[in-house]
């Protein structure tokens, strides 16, 4: 029995490893239980961590990793899968709204929004954080848990495809950030639409009438978000 646990431990450990070794690693880095995500992964960023929680959840399907961080260590995300081994996971929300241009309770996730509260929200983002592939079948978990399928649709229409659903993550960061919700509210209750002219804006799910202006800028392999909530 006790031989047992070992082998499955290490056979976690090991698979931790190999999910980590698919991202961009900084050079001469060694992998040990003590490393830290930020001291691994190259051009660690709040997308790259969402990338890295998405991939983690298909390998490990029975644990969530929502809390993960840059400061995380690979020892912290092996307690956190051996604790859930064998445990069902919670039902995560799998579908959004067919129009999201609802608004429920202004209170979520128990706390209170003032809408009279001026917020602003800035965020870059290098395209080197997604993956080559985005748009292909194999990133059908990453892109749904970040982007509603109007989003996805809109930005295969544009000539640069994936410069442009970069810019709309970045917008999204921005949004988040804006509002300075501690309880970060998903990034697909986030979506960015566009009106004829090309100009953003927002819709969310779950929040109070409240004004939102956006902005997206690109620059070759950049981009940036911008967002002020009066």
């Amino acid at each position: 029995m006790f031989g047992g646990v070992v082998i499955m431990k290490k056979n976690t450990y090991n698979n931790l490893v190999e999910v980590i070794k698919q991202f961009p690693l900084n050079k001469n880095v060694k992998i040990t239980e003590e490393s830290k995500l930020w001291e691994l992964i190259n051009l660690f960023s709040s997308l790259l961590a969402e990338r890295v929680k998405v991939r983690l959840e298909e390998v490990f399907p029975q644990t969530e990793f929502e809390e993960i961080t840059a400061e995380t260590t690979i020892r912290e995300i092996l307690y956190n899968i051996e604790k859930n081994q064998g445990l069902p996971k919670n039902n995560k929300e799998s579908y959004i709204e067919k129009d999201l241009n609802i608004y429920f309770d202004s209170n979520i996730n128990g706390q209170n929004h003032n809408s009279n509260e001026i917020g602003i929200g800035v965020d870059i983002q290098h395209l080197s954080s997604f993956p080559d592939d985005i748009f292909s079948s194999d990133n059908i978990s990453l892109r749904s848990s970040l982007f509603t399928e109007l989003e996805v649709v809109y930005s295969l229409s544009r000539p640069d495809p994936k410069i442009t659903l970069l810019g709309i993550y970045a917008a999204k960061e921005a949004v988040i950030k804006a509002l300075n919700n501690k309880n970060k509210i998903k990034y697909n209750f986030i979506e960015i639409r566009h009106y004829p002219n090309g100009k953003p804006y927002v819709i969310l799910k779950n929040y109070p009438k409240i004004f939102l202006e956006i902005s997206i800028s690109h620059s070759i392999d950049i981009a940036i978000g911008y967002c002020i909530k009066r």
